[in-house]
């Protein structure tokens, strides 16, 4: 038997699998993907105009764009400019690239990921207190998941703790985790391997780790939960897919996806590729400003807030009492199998 994302509660209405095996239509599919679909802020029309102006053609015009007069430069205020920055550096730092001819060859994943995709890390970087976690970092939510049946050594032995799922980039503000990002070196198109892996499994699992751990810290509040959702950034080389992973409706967690978008080999390109990469990479940034605002002023109401002094205290139990009205629990992800090791033969 394969594993499977629908196992864990997972719908992907990209999956062929569907049609394939006669589970939904066509139409029903596109059904699932438009009912109260994740929505998505507009880019500000201040950054549309400010990134009109690298429509160049050469690295000396994009020179010239990055370094022409802009009444936001000085003074210059972090939290309402702090993205035209971010444009103009990141062009910046594509210009040496451009003119060295390096992004039309081949490199090493990590290649990719200090010298380009870092741009996603310094997006972040003027959310307070919000880290893009490198380094195949275990995710805190996924570990959660895993060690929620641990129990002190009785009838039998504890269980060895185990790791959250890792990943290459995960959005983490204290506790709370709100999206992730999985990379190759290897762009092998919509249907590679590894690509279909950890878009399907391997992100997707921990999207929705980190999407019921946000509406543990709403306290499964059905209205907030429905206006939550996590982030996933699938890059392949020098192409990225975004895929959003929220809750619309009932108990399951539905997966969208963006087109594909990708980083130009040449400044030629900016204008087709660069902008509207960075404009898809702002919104996502938007969302997830959002939802950091729901889960962290959740309760913040007075009637929340006189509720919760008025039942400070709750006696703890093994087993979960039925949620009250207008509260849902997701389910967790379901466990990946272990593979058999074989016995070498001499």
């Amino acid at each position: 038997m394969y594993i499977s994302p629908c196992l864990s509660f997972i719908i992907d209405p990209y999956d062929a699998t569907y049609i394939q095996n006669g589970i939904f239509t066509q139409s029903e599919l596109e059904e699932i993907k438009d009912y109260n679909a994740v929505a998505m802020d507009n880019l500000p029309k201040d950054l549309v105009d400010y990134l009109m102006l690298f429509d160049c053609h050469t690295s000396e015009d994009l020179r010239k764009a990055c370094f022409e007069n802009q009444k936001w430069y000085y003074p210059f205020n972090k939290t309402e400019h702090y993205c035209h920055d971010w444009i103009r550096r990141t062009i910046d730092m594509m210009i040496p690239e451009f003119e060295a001819g390096s992004l039309k060859k081949q490199h090493h994943e990590n290649w990719y990921m200090v010298r380009i995709w870092s741009l996603i890390d310094r997006l972040f970087t003027d959310v307070e207190d919000l880290e893009a976690v490198r380094g195949e970092s275990g995710s805190i939510a996924t570990a959660a998941r895993k060690n929620q049946d641990r129990v002190i050594p009785s009838m039998v032995k504890m269980k060895r703790k185990a790791m959250g799922r890792r990943a290459d980039l995960i959005l983490r503000k204290g506790s709370a985790e709100y999206g992730c990002a999985e990379a190759g070196a290897k762009d092998e198109g919509l249907w590679g391997t590894k690509k279909l892996l950890e878009k399907g499994m391997k992100a997707a699992k921990a999207l929705k780790d980190m999407l019921n751990q946000l509406s543990d810290l709403v306290g499964n509040d059905e209205a907030s939960v429905r206006q939550l959702c996590t982030i996933g950034y699938i890059i392949s080389g020098m192409s990225l897919e975004v895929m959003i992973m929220d809750s619309p409706t009932g108990y399951c967690c539905r997966i969208t996806r963006s087109q594909l978008f990708s980083i130009p080999t040449s400044a030629f390109q900016v204008k087709s590729k660069l902008l509207p990469l960075m404009s898809a990479l702002i919104v996502t940034k938007l969302r997830v400003l959002k939802v950091i605002d729901i889960v962290e002023n959740y309760g913040s109401s007075d009637v929340n807030f006189r509720n919760s002094l008025a039942n400070a205290f709750k006696v703890g139990s093994l087993i979960p009492s039925s949620p009250e009205r207008k509260t849902i629990m997701l389910p967790s992800c379901n466990i990946t199998p272990t593979k058999r090791r074989r016995n070498s033969t001499s």
